[in-house]
């Protein structure tokens, strides 16, 4: 089994990599993935057969994401359910 830091070193962080492993244009894929940190293991590019299938769509930033101003930050409200919390000052604090 490979080391977890050689899996991640393997992963794709920059768009020029993912423009270059599906074929795509460098700016467009720029654009898109540009504003997000992205990090696609080698085991999840494997599963992704073309840009759009369904893998693709759950690690790819899709553009409407960039037209979404009004979107809630935490949908799924999942800081209802964190353990951590975000003061005023912008540190976030762990409560037990």
């Amino acid at each position: 089994m490979e080391d977890w830091r050689q899996v991640l070193a393997k992963s794709i962080v920059r768009p020029k990599d993912l423009a270059e492993r599906f074929g795509l244009d460098e700016k467009e894929v720029e654009a898109i993935v540009g504003p997000y940190p992205v990090r696609i293991t080698p085991t999840v590019l494997e599963t992704i057969k073309s840009p759009g299938d369904a893998i693709w769509k759950q690690v790819v930033p899709d553009v409407a994401e960039l037209d979404d101003i009004a979107a809630d930050d935490d949908p799924l409200e999942e800081d209802l359910m964190s353990r951590c919390r975000t003061s005023f000052t912008g540190i976030r604090t762990e409560f037990s």
